[in-house]
């Protein structure tokens, strides 16, 4: 794994690109505009933020950001072996 592949991203910057209306959380609206541009099916992008959503208020905060993504990430290590 090079090092590029085991580096964080930078949340507070991903948390403030996805946060549109700067009001210190995201809404799955804000998740979906930013995650468009991808072309993302929206089904897997409710997904996606659901599971960040951790308490499950239709918001996502800073922290749930970056838990959700290293849970994300653990699955997957767990599922490669």
């Amino acid at each position: 794994m090079s090092a590029q592949e085991r580096k964080e991203p930078d949340f507070d910057k991903m948390f403030k690109r996805l946060d549109a209306n700067k009001d210190g959380s995201i809404s799955l609206e804000e998740f979906k505009s930013a995650k468009r541009k991808k072309e993302v099916p929206a089904e897997r992008l409710e997904k996606n933020f659901a599971h960040l959503d951790a308490d499950e208020n239709g918001m996502v905060t800073r922290e749930e950001l970056e838990e959700g993504w290293k849970k994300a990430k653990n699955k997957k290590k767990k599922k490669q072996g």
